[in-house]
């Protein structure tokens, strides 16, 4: 998946499961994004100060820092840019979702996620 410009798309994947975290990115690279791997809140908000995704698939509960935490601080955005912000959690509770708008989330996803459901909406984000 490509940018406007032809670039390839940007996409970080925080998550505290390894495992998660590998199928996920397997699938977006076979798909042809670009993909940076983080493995908590802190080192997402490391990567993404290097990497500067395009969409940033996050965690909500990561031990060491929280997705809110991290969708918060990645939505001030650098330069007034910011990635399009995906929470993937096993979090299905309103309350969840009510915290995730109010930290800055634009999108939702339950795990367990539909592959082909992601990578539609990977796409749509993708093209903005």
């Amino acid at each position: 998946m490509t940018t406007k410009t032809n670039e390839p798309v940007r996409v970080l994947i925080a998550d505290d499961n390894r495992d998660a975290v590998m199928v996920l990115s397997i699938l977006l690279r076979s798909e042809g994004y670009d993909v940076r791997l983080a493995q908590g809140g802190k080192d997402a908000l490391a990567q993404a100060a290097e990497f500067h995704p395009h969409v940033a698939l996050l965690d909500l509960e990561m031990p060491d820092c929280s997705g809110f935490r991290v969708a918060q601080e990645l939505s001030r955005g650098a330069n007034g840019q910011s990635p399009v912000l995906v929470a993937v959690t096993a979090c299905t509770e309103d309350e969840a979702r009510q915290m995730a708008q109010v930290s800055g989330f634009h999108h939702f996803v339950s795990k367990p996620y539909n592959h082909q459901a992601m990578l539609k909406l990977l796409a749509s984000v993708s093209r903005r």
